[in-house]
């Protein structure tokens, strides 16, 4: 089992944002807005997951 830095988790979250952020601007163009608001819910949770483990990092 690897271990993952708290850094490295937030780096990779990021990465996954922009690529549903992507996503999000192509579904917009092809099937409206809607698809925006699920896809922002998922990568807030990304978001919020390597922020979340950052803090443990930090206070341990």
């Amino acid at each position: 089992m690897e271990l993952v830095t708290a850094d490295e988790m937030l780096k990779e979250a990021e990465e996954r944002l922009l690529l549903l952020e992507q996503k999000a601007a192509e579904l917009e163009e092809s099937h409206g807005p809607g698809w925006i608001g699920i896809l922002l819910i998922i990568a807030n949770t990304f978001m919020g997951s390597a922020f979340i483990l950052l803090l443990l990092q930090t206070s341990l």
